[in-house]
């Protein structure tokens, strides 16, 4: 354990110091580069420091394992940090909202489910916590097909205007 007294609102320093800059800058960040250079685990590693510095004030490795759990989350709820990785299957459906096969009283019925882009929002929308979504092989989607008529609020400049999704 770290001997390090709480922080508040700071700029990290390194590969993470870096990202951190792009995303105050434009609210997202690509991280990108050859196989096998560490992309994932600096995007983790930023993600959940940023979490847990804007949720306890303290570096992800100074947490306790239940703030931890808040950050990552566990197999009975999701943390502040989340993450999908993209294929080319993947589509709106998974990413935002879809119907999907429910069976219900032996009767096989479709229902409207909530992707992790949506619920990610949800939970977000209201909140203090930082709230990230990290997103792995996105060179791999289809990003018009997942992303959908939201693709224009990726930008910053256009974030906050009001979408309705098509479902």
């Amino acid at each position: 354990r770290s001997l390090k007294p709480p922080i508040g609102p700071q700029q990290l320093e390194g590969t993470p110091g870096r990202i951190q800059k792009i995303l105050e800058r434009k609210g997202q960040a690509i991280i990108y580069g050859p196989p096998g250079t560490g992309k994932t685990y600096w995007a983790r590693k930023t993600a959940f420091d940023l979490a847990s510095i804007g949720a306890f004030g303290r570096w992800y490795a100074d947490l306790e394992p239940e703030e931890k759990v808040k950050i990552e989350g566990d197999s009975t709820s999701a943390g502040f940090v989340r993450g999908c990785t993209f294929h080319p299957g993947y589509g709106y459906e998974d990413f935002i909202e879809g119907y999907r096969p429910k069976t219900v009283s032996d009767q096989l019925t479709f229902s409207l489910e909530k992707g992790i882009f949506q619920k990610i929002c949800n939970d977000a929308d209201g909140k203090s916590e930082k709230y990230i979504l990290i997103i792995d092989e996105i060179n791999r989607g289809d990003i018009p097909r997942i992303f959908g008529e939201l693709l224009t609020l990726l930008e910053m400049d256009k974030r906050g205007q009001k979408v309705i999704l098509p479902l």
